[in-house]
């Protein structure tokens, strides 16, 4: 007689919520993204004059959405010492590459205000799914 594997491996099967870590929600990312990138640029960001890029980036767990990592990065402007330019980074994630979108610019001032909008993640959940759009039919 043939002995039976009695060793089953199911991948892929969901009894009701998937856990944070397993598959975080986007926009909860997002939220996240956004929360530490105020606290960086709170710490690291001067009013005057230049400074090293600060870069905030965190993975995307969220299966439904066609993203690797994603990144909010702060730079100092060459030629302005007081403007600093705010751009959100999305990596294909199947080869690593990645897409950039400026999403603001201006003082530090205007920078923190665009960063602590109540509109923020929503605003920058659209610039993502653009990208992500863009991204699907690229050819690297």
């Amino acid at each position: 007689m043939k002995e039976i594997n009695n060793n089953l491996k199911i991948n892929n099967l969901n009894f009701g919520k998937i856990s944070k870590e397993d598959n975080a929600d986007f926009d909860d990312t997002l939220s996240q993204l956004k929360e530490n990138m105020i606290k960086r640029c709170e710490l690291e960001v001067p009013e005057y004059g230049e400074f090293s890029k600060v870069m905030e980036t965190l993975p995307n767990n969220d299966k439904n959405v066609y993203a690797g990592d994603i990144s909010l990065i702060c730079e100092a402007s060459e030629d302005n010492p007081k403007k600093r330019y705010l751009s959100y980074n999305h990596m294909n994630p199947e080869n690593r590459r990645g897409l950039s979108n400026l999403i603001g610019s201006g003082t530090k001032e205007q920078i923190m205000d665009l960063l602590k909008d109540k509109d923020f993640v929503a605003n920058l959940k659209t610039d993502s799914e653009r990208i992500a759009e863009k991204m699907k039919f690229m050819k690297w």
